[in-house]
């Protein structure tokens, strides 16, 4: 039995002369985005299944031997088990931060900038939250790349892009103070009796508004590092 309706380049998003390194990139972005627990409850079957199939088609194409077989027949066989909790534990916060030092000032962050910048029409605060480890202290950054592409003429300037930013951010760190008083509770509830620094705050506060990828990689870089069993990265088979 073979999965003939899985198209492995589809899932992952990228093409079929792909190198590896732009197929493990993918793959990073996705699982981040589809991981089922960065999703409310009533999601996270249908993400499940999105993921294991982010997982199985990463586990074929980043195998040079499985990838040949499968360009060749354009099949893989059922009997190919992999397990999504080896690949959950690739997620790792070394693992994330190696993604995010070639994601941060490469051309695919400037293209996923000026998408998100049009998605949200100009709204700064949007452009923050939805970029892959969007933070305040990147915001003239952000401006700089989308005001040179609206000189250029590639994307349209909007009337909320650059009006009333401080203000927008006073607003936003004032919502984030609340949100901290929420956090430990969470924190409570995820057995940590106290949050010891910034950082671990932050990942919790963002852990339970999870609707962006460095939300969860916070979350997973402070919190599965410490209490997250390793497991083993080697594939299995039938």
């Amino acid at each position: 039995m073979t999965k003939e309706d899985l198209d492995l380049y589809e899932i992952l998003d990228v093409s079929k002369d792909a190198s590896q390194n732009e197929i493990k990139k993918a793959y990073f972005k996705l699982a981040l985005i589809n991981h089922p627990d960065k999703h409310a409850e009533d999601l996270k079957e249908e993400q499940n299944k999105k993921f294991q199939n982010i997982v199985f088609a990463y586990s074929i194409l980043s195998d040079e031997n499985k990838r040949k077989s499968y360009d060749t027949t354009g099949q893989v066989e059922e009997n190919e088990f992999v397990d999504p909790e080896e690949y959950k534990a690739q997620l790792t916060a070394q693992a994330i931060e190696r993604f995010k030092t070639e994601y941060i000032g490469s051309e695919e962050e400037k293209s996923d900038l000026l998408r998100i910048y049009t998605a949200c029409r100009g709204d700064i605060l949007r452009i923050i939250d939805e970029i892959f480890f969007g933070d305040e202290s990147q915001i003239d950054r952000y401006k700089a790349i989308i005001n040179e592409a609206i000189e250029e003429g590639r994307v349209k300037k909007y009337r909320s892009f650059e009006k009333n930013i401080e203000e927008k951010l006073q607003k936003r760190r004032k919502n984030i103070e609340k949100e901290a008083k929420e956090a430990e509770e969470a924190a409570k509830k995820l057995g940590i009796s106290t949050v010891n620094n910034e950082d671990e705050l932050v990942a919790l506060i963002r852990s339970k508004n999870s609707s962006k990828e460095d939300k969860f990689d916070s979350f997973l870089s402070n919190l599965e590092e410490k209490y997250a069993k390793p497991k083993s990265k080697r594939q299995k088979r039938k």
